[in-house]
């Protein structure tokens, strides 16, 4: 199985470390804080449109396309580890994404050197 998820399906508590994509079932609406923990290859993941927060760490360094279309707030320093970011799918702004990266300094070092990189954002209600 690819994901852990709580015996009512809405917690999600791992996923496995080897997933290059991952796409987070609709049960799922709040994310164990470590549930991708040792995700070293994962390239994509597309978060269920029922996560609204997202807190924990995101411990993907490979992932070059993170769409979380219905996020509305996200803690601290969760993208740190995502230096491959060239596409975000978010209704957040950029300054919720240069907090989620930890800093403007770390946004900018792994976001706007890659020339490639598009920031699409989601409309309110998706």
């Amino acid at each position: 199985m690819d994901y852990r998820l709580s015996e009512d399906s809405r917690r999600l508590i791992g996923v496995k470390s080897s997933l290059i994509y991952a796409k987070i079932p609709d049960s799922v609406t709040e994310i164990n804080g470590w549930a991708f923990f040792g995700c070293d290859i994962m390239d994509t993941l597309i978060m269920s449109k029922n996560v609204e927060y997202l807190q924990g760490y995101i411990s993907c360094p490979k992932l070059s396309h993170l769409s979380m279309p219905n996020v509305s707030k996200i803690s601290k320093c969760v993208l740190v580890d995502c230096k491959n970011l060239i596409e975000i799918e978010t209704k957040l702004s950029k300054q919720e994404l240069i907090s989620a990266f930890g800093s403007k300094e770390i946004y900018n070092k792994y976001i706007q050197r890659n020339r490639d990189y598009k920031l699409k954002k989601m409309k309110d209600g998706l």
